[in-house]
């Protein structure tokens, strides 16, 4: 059963950095988050910092999987790493040695991906080189400190930029390499990626032993078994390249040397941004990375994903054409289309063939657009979070909720659709509750007055919560 993504009663979003996709889709994304802060190296040797969706290391944690930052060796200027407050991950080179980010572990991963991932080369860098890498984790080359200078059995596809004084920056593709440390690059062009700006790059693998098809805004593309294709800014770069030939003993060729690469059906679930050393201390920018599989073997098959605006809240629609082992829906919840916390449960069939239809009702959308996704979670606790996102724009214009506050009183004003009760909530920016109330609302305007002489000056939060909505503003007494 297809995975479609419907325009319904709700607006429905293909989250993705474009309009490709395979027939189904699944992703796994991740977002660096706005919170600032600096890894660098505090000992000799290997250092490190990992996150994972229980443990937060210096990374914020990822949906499911790990993901890491590395630094070959020592300290002093062996590169560092810096968390920006606009979800991004700046990588500065190291003098010697390496620095890495890593993700893998992915466990909604499939043999058929599309890795997607902005990336700014800064002026600073003058030499050295930067390497992209998408494969199988298996023996620790994605969260180690091997560098992708010798032949790997995890390898499928990867790229490499290096750099000069000048402005161009070279992009190369890596045709494979042999036991020792002979590696065989072919140039692309040194034309498509300049210092200074920022480039959206989409690279689709197949590794499922049979061509494949990917849907582009309104066109279609073949790619074959063990091949993949780039693009840079909507730009389709060449044709076809084929996957990393690695091989066992001392020359780059399959004449006396049997292949190690990983085999056809093998998920691609890890992958690596690398610097290695330069003459100087330079750096890269790393944003809006995913990871979206075609999702026809996973266990849920979802075939619509809607919402509807409705009187006393959203109304959340979805079917599946399929389920195998399937536990439990959970619906998550944002109010930016990144961060997602999560409003509810809804048991799901276990094992099904036919069509399913399921709803959740959220009671207290917030004013503005609500974010919507689906965390399908199986009986054997693995789960996959579906890239179908619902927004609804929950207008509350007809609310006119606002505060008035001086030092002896708190005023509240607030339009109800229909009588009843709802809870009053004052709060300081630390999330203290000052005043919690049930107060009885009539329908139309409503006025409710406060004591406040024992509230301290400042900006505060006013929250009122019915039956129809929580609406939210700050306040300044």
């Amino acid at each position: 059963m297809k995975r479609k993504l419907l325009l319904g009663l709700g607006l429905v979003l293909n989250i993705g950095y474009s309009q490709a996709q395979w027939v189904n889709n699944t992703s796994w994304v991740y977002d660096f988050g706005t919170t600032p802060g600096t890894y660098q190296a505090t000992a000799s040797g290997t250092n490190f910092s990992y996150s994972n969706a229980t443990t937060a290391g210096f990374l914020p944690k990822p949906s499911n999987g790990e993901v890491r930052v590395l630094i070959g060796g020592g300290t002093g200027t062996e590169g560092s790493f810096m968390l920006n407050e606009n979800n991004s991950l700046t990588m500065n080179q190291p003098i010697s040695s390496i620095t890495k980010f890593g993700a893998y572990g992915i466990s909604n991963a499939t043999d058929l991906v599309k890795a997607d991932f902005k990336i700014k080369f800064n002026t600073d860098l003058s030499s050295g080189t930067y390497i992209w890498a998408i494969g199988h984790d298996e023996n620790n080359l994605f969260k180690s400190a091997n560098s992708i200078y010798r032949s790997s059995n995890e390898l499928f596809a990867t790229l490499r930029w290096t750099f000069a004084a000048a402005a161009g920056i070279t992009l190369a593709y890596r045709v494979g390499s042999d036991a020792s440390t002979t590696t065989t690059w072919t140039n692309i062009n040194n034309t498509t990626f300049q210092k200074g700006s920022t480039y959206q790059v989409e690279v689709y693998c197949n590794n499922t032993g049979e061509e494949k098809t990917y849907l582009r805004g309104a066109s279609s593309y073949t790619l074959p078994n063990n091949t993949y294709n780039i693009w840079v800014d909507g730009v389709k770069l060449g044709a076809n390249y084929p996957r990393s030939l690695e091989v066992s003993g001392a020359d780059n060729t399959l004449t006396a040397n049997p292949s190690i690469a990983f085999s056809n059906g093998t998920a691609l679930n890890a992958t690596v941004i690398h610097s290695s050393s330069a003459a100087s201390n330079g750096s890269a920018v790393l944003s809006e990375l995913s990871l979206i599989y075609d999702g026809s073997s996973l266990p849920i098959s979802l075939t619509s994903f809607t919402g509807l605006k409705t009187n006393n809240g959203v109304e959340l629609r979805w079917k599946t054409g399929s389920e195998q082992n399937n536990d439990f829906f959970e619906i998550l919840r944002s109010v930016n289309g990144k961060e997602y916390t999560s409003i509810g449960i809804v048991k799901g069939k276990g094992d099904s063939d036919e069509t399913r239809s399921y709803n959740f009702k959220d009671a207290y959308p917030v004013s503005g657009i609500n974010y919507y996704r689906l965390k399908q979670v199986d009986k054997d606790g693995s789960d996959e979070i579906f890239m179908n996102t619902v927004a609804i724009n929950y207008d509350l214009e007809k609310s006119r909720f606002s505060v008035y506050a001086n030092a002896q009183k708190i005023t509240v004003s607030a339009y109800a659709h229909k009588p009843g009760i709802a809870t009053l909530i004052i709060s300081d920016m630390q999330g203290r509750k000052l005043i919690e109330r049930k107060v009885s609302l009539v329908s139309e305007h409503n006025a409710l007055s406060f004591d406040a002489a024992g509230i301290s000056p400042g900006v505060l939060v006013a929250q009122l919560i019915t039956e129809e909505a929580k609406q939210v503003l700050k306040f300044v007494k």
